[in-house]
């Protein structure tokens, strides 16, 4: 499965926007995509796939000022998958946060979250949110503006599970 420079308009979704399934020897890329308007839905869950890939693409939420509208970007239940899992070079912004990744565990499987721009998240920037995840490597990212929209969520203050980079749940 593989994506270039698509623009996915994600504004009337209910469910999963991507859920590709393999065999463990398929492959999945998106790479220069953009993905905006995205809601409260889980947006890409790819299974059983060979080396996912996301790169170099735009996600815009849905968050504004003073109206509650959660949106998210979730990456997870890469459950099965074999090989790397890479999220890199990309743009986060007004979303829920990159959160939820997370797999069943196989030996040498590798995640990596490395050159992005998460910003104006309402949660946490990037969480790890339980299943067995394993030699994980985060590095060279840029996260501002963490639970930046908390108020707007009934008085919610922000704690742990809003923390730049949480792990929890294993």
């Amino acid at each position: 499965v593989f994506f270039k420079d698509v623009m996915f308009d994600c504004s009337n979704c209910k469910d999963v926007f991507l859920y590709p399934i393999g065999n463990g020897m398929n492959t999945f890329v998106i790479e220069e995509c953009s993905f905006v308007n995205i809601p409260e839905i889980e947006l890409l869950k790819p299974r059983n796939m060979l080396n996912p890939v996301i790169r170099r693409c735009v996600f815009n939420g849905l968050l504004n000022d003073g109206v509650r509208r959660k949106s998210t970007i979730v990456l997870n239940r890469f459950y099965g998958c074999k090989g790397n899992i890479v999220f890199e070079d990309n743009i986060v912004q007004d979303c829920y946060g990159v959160a939820g990744i997370e797999y069943s565990k196989k030996d040498g499987v590798t995640v990596s979250i490395r050159n992005n721009v998460i910003k104006n998240v309402s949660n946490g920037g990037i969480v790890f949110n339980g299943g067995e995840v394993t030699n994980i490597r985060i590095e060279n990212n840029k996260i501002s503006n963490v639970f930046c929209f908390g108020s707007q969520f009934k008085g919610e203050k922000g704690n742990a599970e809003n923390a730049a980079i949480n792990f929890h749940g294993f």
